[in-house]
């Protein structure tokens, strides 16, 4: 996750921060939850914790799972948009400011309409 933000260029805010700490939070949970389903984690230590932590670890790694597939999403999405208004190519970062067409020469990605597709005249 980190090494990604600073592929990206994501500055450490402190939004991201309180990210990575929710997701490690939850990865953690989710690792607790894996085990117990294998059968590494007893039974009695889920008794000892209670019926409801053992919902709630449930819960918590459904609502984790929905999070992190909306967020990537997002995240994918926000990296195309920023890169198609900095005139790159979302695929391959070809240069497509000066573009006939609405394809990637590099990499024949189609652009769709939101790339910056300049007319020259010949």
């Amino acid at each position: 996750m980190f090494a990604r933000a600073l592929r990206f260029g994501v500055r450490f805010t402190t939004e991201f921060t309180l990210r990575a700490a929710q997701f490690g939070l939850i990865l953690i949970a989710a690792a607790a939850f894996t085990l117990y389903i294998a059968g590494v984690l007893s039974a009695e230590l889920v008794l000892a914790i209670g019926a409801g932590a053992a919902m709630a670890l449930t819960w918590a790694v459904i609502l984790f799972l929905e999070r992190m597939s909306r967020s990537v999403a997002a995240s994918e999405s926000e990296r195309r948009r920023r890169l198609l208004r900095a005139g790159l190519c979302p695929n391959c970062r070809y240069d497509i400011r000066f573009l006939v067409e609405p394809r990637c020469p590099e990499c024949g990605q189609r652009l769709g309409t939101t790339a910056p597709i300049v007319e020259t005249s010949r």
